[in-house]
């Protein structure tokens, strides 16, 4: 019991840094839906980037939470083309999945059964998407390529 505590204390304990993390930035989108989603722009050491965070709560014992940072336009522009992607896909019959660095979008199967939603993976934890949130967050990102170093 006291093992299970703890492990609890933990993971709201991490919900809260990840929360304070992304709550000193710019919020550009809030996703709406089975999940708490959001996109900010923070700063660091003089530079913009682009922070992404989620919150699923699975089941009342279970939640997922995860995010990543982009750090510069062609970064950007890939997740960008990704997420217009999955759209395009999920409408379809057929499975798919596209592993990147810092996160994995998946579709079909236990994924996402229904028609026209996908999900984000961060390492073990995964957030459900719809495609009109992709949309508003397509054109929430293309919005601030340009506040970003261009990358390698």
């Amino acid at each position: 019991m006291k093992i299970k505590n703890l492990l609890l204390a933990i993971v709201f304990l991490g919900l809260s840094l990840t929360e304070s993390f992304a709550g000193n930035g710019n919020v550009i989108w809030n996703g709406t839906g089975d999940a708490t989603q959001s996109v900010s722009l923070i700063q660091s050491k003089g530079k913009t980037k682009v922070f992404y965070s989620f919150k699923n709560v699975r089941f009342v014992t279970m939640v997922d939470s995860g995010s990543f940072t982009i750090a510069n336009q062609k970064e950007l522009n890939l997740l960008i083309e990704d997420l217009k992607g999955a759209i395009t896909k999920s409408g379809e019959e057929s499975s798919f999945e596209w592993s990147r660095g810092k996160y994995t979008i998946k579709s079909g199967g236990n994924n996402s059964p229904k028609k026209g939603t996908f999900k984000i993976w961060i390492g073990e934890k995964h957030c459900p998407m719809n495609k009109k949130n992709a949309q508003k967050l397509i054109k929430a990102l293309t919005g601030v390529v340009d506040d970003l170093e261009e990358g390698k």
